[in-house]
This record gives C-alpha cells, structure tokens and sequence, in this order.
C-alpha cells in the first residue's frame, strides 16, 4: 500500500492492469525476498551463538517497529496522499 500510494498507476483500461502489472506489486514481491534473505544472512549466523528463540524475538521486534513505521506513515501522510489523488 506504501509503494502503491508513493507512485500509483492511473493510466490503466482495464481493471486487471493496477492489481496484477502495477509497479508496487512488483516491489511487494521482490523486497520480501529481499527482507527474508537479509534476515537469514545476518540471523542465522548470529543465532548459532544465542539459539533461535533470541533470532526470532529480534526478527519480531524489528518487524513491529518497521510495521508501525509503516502505519504511522499510512495514517498521516499516506491519508493525505490518497485524498490528492
């Protein structure tokens, strides 16, 4: 929703064109990957020395504040923006 608010896609004909070929969906899906594969790179070494449950109670608590930063910015300037458009 971030992305789709930063650079929508306006200049569709058909329905299909902003949900399935718009620029956020291709951003969705290849910054998972990319945040999956930056979380198992600098994890899984460091969880061989403290164990999983502190891996994972990092990686939640890094996913939670990106989270709130998100929605904070979806509340604030992310309500304004969608009014512009």
């Amino acid at each position: 929703m971030f992305w789709a608010l930063k650079n929508p896609n306006l200049s569709w004909t058909s329905e299909i064109v902003p949900i399935k070929q718009s620029m956020s969906v291709i951003v969705s899906l290849f910054s998972v990957w990319g945040y999956a594969a930056a979380f198992g790179i600098v994890f899984v070494p460091i969880g061989l020395f403290t164990g999983s449950t502190v891996c994972l109670i990092a990686v939640t608590v890094i996913n939670l504040i990106f989270s709130a930063l998100l929605f904070r910015w979806l509340k604030r300037k992310g309500s304004a923006r969608y009014e512009a458009i």
